[in-house]
């Protein structure tokens, strides 16, 4: 199955640009669907700690989620490649406060699952 898959796309006769014009279509709806289930997934976290473990976590814990969801925006904003780059940088920084809030979390041995849920919902968010 799979070797002939990749002789079809090696040999085959590939409508490329039909299957651009489809991938167009379809990578924003995936998009905005990993959006979505990352702030989701993100605010669940925060439900459980709050009626389960009963317990608070501090804000800077949302400040990853929030420059991430900023960095996307200021993606989306414009098409110069410098505004671009600085976007990029931003996701990859909150990424990384993604990646402290979540060793912060273990290292303190509380709020070890809205720690992991945090660099999931950012790493989702920065697809």
């Amino acid at each position: 199955m799979a070797w002939g898959l990749a002789q079809w796309f090696i040999y085959g006769e590939v409508d490329w640009v039909r299957l651009n014009q489809q991938l167009r279509q379809f990578c924003p709806l995936l998009a905005g669907a990993l959006f979505g289930a990352g702030w989701w997934c993100w605010i669940d976290a925060i439900v459980y700690s709050k009626s389960v473990m009963d317990s608070a976590f501090p804000f800077t814990y949302w400040l990853p989620g929030i420059i991430s969801s900023l960095a996307l925006v200021l993606m989306n904003l414009t098409r110069a490649k410098c505004w671009l780059f600085i976007s990029y940088l931003i996701a990859f920084g909150a990424v990384a406060g993604s990646v402290a809030v979540l060793i912060t979390c273990a290292q303190q041995n509380q709020h070890i699952w809205v720690g992991v849920v945090r660099c999931l919902a950012s790493c989702q968010s920065d697809c």
